[in-house]
C-alpha cells in the first residue's frame, strides 16, 4: 500500500514539475518565427507591358508565447545580399496579435523566363530587433521571384508554337496582352506582316525557346 501511495506521489510531482516548466517556457522573452517558410512573387505579361520592375512581397511572421502587451520591433534581412530587395528599417509587431504580415519590395528578374532565389531571415544583430529566436526550422523563409509571361490558354493552331520572343513581339506591336487580343486570323496575319517588315529593316530574326533554337514562325493558313 505504501509503495502504491509513493508511486502516485512521484507521478503527481512529475506532472506538476512538467507543468511548471511549460509555463516557464512561455514566460521567456518573446520569440519570432516565419509563419510560412516559402514565399513567391511572379511578374507576368501585364508587368511586361506596363514596364513594372518591382513588386511588393508579403511575408507572414508569428509570435511565440503569450500575446505582446506592447508593440515590439523586428528586422529582416536576406541571408545573401540581393540587389533590389528593399526593407523598411524595422517592422512593428502589434500588441495582442499572433501573426503579422510584413511587406518588402523585390526586383523583377533581368529577363523573361529568369528566376531569382533568395532567403530571408531575422536580423537579430540589428539593435532595433527586440525578439528572441524562434524554432530553428522556421527561422528562414525561402523566396522565389519568377518572370513568366506565357498565357495559360495560348492557341497554338492560330499563333504557332509559343515562344517568349514571339509573344513579346506581339505585345510590342499590338500594345496589349494576349488576354486582350482578338483571336482572329486577321490579327495574326497583321502581326506576321509586321514581323517580315521588321526583318527587312535589317533586324536579326527572333528565335524560339526550343533546343536547338529556330526562328519564330507564324502560321499562314
Amino acid at each position: 500500500m505504501k509503495r502504491l501511495i509513493y508511486g502516485m506521489m512521484v507521478v503527481l510531482i512529475t506532472a506538476i514539475s512538467c507543468e511548471k516548466n511549460d509555463i516557464k517556457g512561455y514566460n521567456e522573452a518573446p520569440r519570432l518565427e516565419f509563419f510560412n517558410t516559402k514565399a513567391s512573387c511572379v511578374f507576368d505579361d501585364r508587368d511586361y507591358m506596363n514596364e513594372v520592375t518591382e513588386r511588393a512581397l508579403e511575408v507572414k511572421v508569428r509570435c511565440l508565447g503569450y500575446a505582446l502587451e506592447k508593440p515590439l520591433n523586428f528586422c529582416l534581412k536576406t541571408v545573401e545580399q540581393m540587389e533590389g530587395v528593399v526593407f523598411i528599417p524595422s517592422y512593428e509587431f502589434p500588441a495582442g496579435a499572433e501573426t503579422f504580415t510584413a511587406q518588402l519590395v523585390v526586383p523583377r528578374p533581368p529577363r523573361v523566363g529568369a528566376q531569382l532565389n533568395t532567403k530571408l531571415t531575422f536580423d537579430i544583430e540589428n539593435a532595433e530587433h527586440e525578439f528572441g529566436e524562434g524554432r530553428v526550422e522556421n527561422s528562414d523563409c525561402e523566396v522565389t521571384i519568377a518572370y513568366t509571361i506565357r498565357p495559360s490558354d495560348w492557341d497554338e493552331r492560330l499563333w504557332g508554337i509559343y515562344s517568349n520572343n514571339k509573344y513579346m513581339f506581339m505585345m510590342d506591336n499590338l500594345g496589349k496582352i494576349y488576354a486582350e487580343t482578338e483571336q482572329t486570323k486577321e490579327v495574326r496575319n497583321d502581326i506576321s506582316a509586321k514581323y517580315e517588315a521588321y526583318k527587312k529593316a535589317g533586324n536579326p530574326p527572333l528565335m524560339d525557346d526550343e533546343n536547338p533554337q529556330n526562328e519564330i514562325v507564324f502560321p499562314k493558313d
